[in-house]
């Protein structure tokens, strides 16, 4: 499964933190539970769970969605998104410079 995370408005300037998530499979009917699996987390040592999930109907191998989180303030310096997947030992991190 190869997933991807793409900010889409993270910063000072935003009350909502919006993330655009993808997950690409081989396995037909792969469906994976988010916002349960997904934590966010500042610098500082903030850690938040996600406030909303929207996502598209699942496709056979692609699903697509937008996770939101409240912003997290004072804004840190830097941000990382954990995704947990079942069956795996450690969470997919994705990580990102603010300041």
């Amino acid at each position: 499964v190869t997933v991807t995370v793409i900010p889409q408005s993270v910063g000072p300037q935003s009350s909502d933190w919006e993330f655009l998530v993808a997950f690409d499979s081989h396995l037909p009917g792969f469906e994976h539970k988010l916002p349960e699996g997904a934590v966010l987390a500042g610098s500082h040592g903030t850690q938040q769970r996600a406030i909303e999930w929207e996502a598209l109907p699942p496709g056979p191998f692609l699903r697509m969605g937008t996770l939101k989180y409240g912003a997290i303030a004072p804004l840190p310096n830097t941000i990382e998104l954990r995704i947990a997947m079942a069956g795996e030992h450690k969470p997919r991190v994705f990580r990102w410079k603010l300041k």
